[in-house]
């Protein structure tokens, strides 16, 4: 769970109960100055022997003991509200934004869930980005050699889709955490990226064009070697100024190639030599603010 949410989480069930232990506290009381306190004074014959100033003191305790938890109260519930409006300037979850809808390279070669992943090269079949085309326009059906996941936001959006992405200027590190569920892949990360598409040129021909509302360019993360081991990855977003942030459409990516798995080209240049499958898991990709 992040940090800020915890926080907030904890803030509001201490709220919670600090109010259902001043109204406790206030039942209790009650009870003891109206049924307790006087039934205690008749069998020990103390009625007359308290002076009535001291049960005024005992009463101004017991109120003070409830205005103290009802203070007590008001404060935890400051700052859960103050957590709350700083929390999404603290960190960001890419989860509430962004969804993992947007396959490229060899998009039928991969599967995945909420947070696996699924690559197994197969050669020929759907593909996407460079290769999709040949220059007749015709279908290319080589393979692309690589293939990925993009975050996006909204689901599906590859800049087509007016209001779409979100402005992350103002964070300055992402955080993820990845692992192998099989042998080690070397996967590269990035974000950003979603600034063309498939168009037409005036003969009807495919080309690449811009899409009507892009994103800001793509922004490596690094190649990383994910073993068994989860790894913890802390990257500073190094931007040159923040409006290369100002529109992110994808807020998280991956890609794992060919080349950087060792798998080769059969001799008809159609599929890979060696069959093989890379499985990893990803978790907790978060946005931050801070040093």
């Amino acid at each position: 769970m992040d940090q800020g949410i915890a926080i907030i989480i904890g803030a509001l069930i201490g709220g919670f109960c600090l109010i259902f232990a001043a109204v406790f506290a206030e039942m209790i009381s009650k009870w003891l100055q109206e049924n307790f306190f006087p039934w205690l004074r008749r069998v020990l014959g103390w009625e007359e022997k308290i002076p009535p100033g001291e049960i005024d003191k005992a009463k101004g305790c017991v109120l003070q003991l409830r205005v103290g938890f009802f203070i007590l109260a008001i404060a935890f519930f400051g700052i859960s509200f103050l957590f709350w409006l700083t929390a999404p300037v603290l960190a960001l979850d890419v989860r509430s934004f962004y969804f993992p809808s947007g396959k490229v390279g060899d998009i039928g070669d991969v599967t995945f869930g909420t947070e696996k992943f699924t690559y197994e090269p197969l050669g020929i079949g759907p593909h996407e980005y460079d290769g999709k085309y040949n220059e007749d326009g015709s279908l290319n059906p080589n393979p692309a050699a690589f293939a990925g996941m993009c975050w996006l936001n909204p689901a599906g959006n590859w800049g087509t889709m007016p209001g779409g992405g979100k402005d992350l200027s103002d964070y300055n590190r992402i955080h993820w955490e990845a692992r192998s569920l099989g042998e080690p892949v070397n996967v590269e990360f990035f974000i950003g990226g979603v600034t063309w598409i498939w168009g037409k040129d005036d003969d009807g021909k495919p080309k690449i064009v811009e899409p009507p509302y892009p994103g800001v360019p793509k922004y490596g993360l690094g190649t990383h070697k994910l073993t068994s081991t989860w790894q913890e990855f802390d990257v500073p977003l190094r931007v040159q100024k923040k409006e290369d942030l100002a529109r992110v459409i994808c807020g998280f990516g991956w890609v794992a190639s060919w080349g950087n798995n060792d798998v080769h080209l059969d001799e008809n240049g159609k599929g890979p030599v060696e069959k093989k499958k890379f499985e990893f898991e990803i978790k907790n990709i978060r946005y931050e603010r801070g040093d």
